[in-house]
């Protein structure tokens, strides 16, 4: 297009899939490659995955940018003392996401828990096995998917809990951190170098 009108620009954002190469089969990013030598300025999501690209291509380092992802700041939801820990994960049920992990983590927590997970996927049968075999203080709902606009009501108006837990695999989950954010709730995620 550009041979066609020099004025256009080719300008793209990055993050998670179309990033980190081993998410790939064969970890291999076939259109990567291309991008890197085509695109003006390059705006990726979390320091993480600009140190990964800036690896993989220092040549391109200059047009790379951190570009987190922006949220609104509502104010803090409501909130009330409780005994009770409330948790609210969002998440694909995949391996990449571990939510059966967070599942199998509160077996060993001894006061009461009430966890809600929103997502669906291959995993979820593995999910119930766990969260049956959970002790009777720790109650789960794993409501089936109902769409982004709920979601975003249960963590805005409070019920859904104390904290965020992200299961993103090897990195910051910009998006469930920023969403949480959004209503000033802590979020609880696992950090871990690209590469590692």
């Amino acid at each position: 297009m550009r041979l066609v009108d020099p004025r256009v620009r080719f300008l793209a954002r990055m993050h998670g899939y179309d990033l980190f190469a081993e998410r790939w089969p064969d970890a291999w990013s076939f259109f990567q490659m291309f991008q890197m030598t085509q695109v003006e300025r390059l705006f990726i999501v979390s320091q993480a995955g600009k140190d990964y690209l800036t690896h993989r291509y220092p040549e391109r380092a200059d047009s790379c940018e951190l570009a987190r992802l922006g949220t609104f700041d509502h104010g803090p939801g409501p909130w009330s003392p409780s005994d009770t820990l409330r948790i609210v994960s969002c998440s694909h049920i995949v391996p990449l996401k571990r939510v059966t992990l967070l599942a199998e983590a509160l077996r060993h927590v001894r006061r009461p828990v009430r966890w809600t997970h929103f997502g669906e996927g291959p995993e979820r049968p593995a999910l119930e096995r766990a969260v049956r075999a959970l002790p009777s203080h720790v109650n789960v709902s794993l409501p089936r998917e109902r769409g982004q606009p709920t979601t975003a009501r249960v963590v805005q108006d409070g019920t859904g809990g104390s904290f965020r837990a992200s299961q993103q695999h090897g990195r910051w989950g910009p998006g469930v951190h920023a969403g949480s954010h959004e209503f000033r709730h802590p979020v609880v995620g696992r950090r871990c170098r690209w590469g590692a």
